[in-house]
């Protein structure tokens, strides 16, 4: 089962072979899907930007 096409992953059933097959030729053999994937994945990079961390741990921390 591959992911939905919203996903920043191509997620695969772990415990199936013929899943993960797919997910790997889907990758390797759709270039508008691999380069979506990848936008995405520097899209969901931004949320973990340092300055971003370390403000959510600084108010956690005021919070406790």
């Amino acid at each position: 089962m591959l992911a939905p096409s919203h996903s920043a992953a191509c997620l695969v059933d772990p415990e199936s072979a013929e899943s993960i097959r797919e997910g790997i030729l889907k990758i390797i053999e759709d270039k508008a899907y691999r380069e979506d994937l990848i936008h995405k994945g520097f899209v969901n990079l931004k949320r973990f930007a340092p300055e971003k961390i370390s403000a959510q741990y600084a108010a956690l921390y005021r919070a406790l």
